[in-house]
């Protein structure tokens, strides 16, 4: 039976950010750098969630930026396999609107 997913590893070293130094999530933000940037739009009365944060920077939610889907789809002996994430095709950022892979509203 062919198995469902790669391990991270075989996805980590595929990655945008693969042998990069990164903070949170393979963004290049530390994560003082991300409370300092939501409590300077709090104080700006915009809105400061970490979803907010991500988006407003280009970052993919879906995947918190990792560039596969965080729980496991299915196992290999004991490795936990992984999937690239649907939302952002792998690559850890925001897909414009007017790209290709956008899904249309409905009407």
């Amino acid at each position: 039976m062919k198995r469902r997913g790669q391990t991270w590893r075989e996805l980590a070293c595929k990655l945008p950010f693969a042998g990069l130094p990164f903070g949170l999530c393979g963004t290049l933000f530390s994560v003082q750098e991300i409370k300092d940037w939501r409590e300077q739009e709090q104080n700006a009365a915009r809105p400061s969630g970490l979803d907010d944060f991500y988006r407003s920077h280009g970052f993919c939610w879906s995947c918190r930026s990792r560039g596969y889907a965080p729980a496991p789809v299915d196992m290999d002996g004991n490795l936990p396999l992984f999937e690239e994430c649907e939302a952002c095709g792998g690559t850890g950022s925001w897909i414009h609107p007017t790209a290709d892979t956008d899904v249309p509203s409905p009407s």
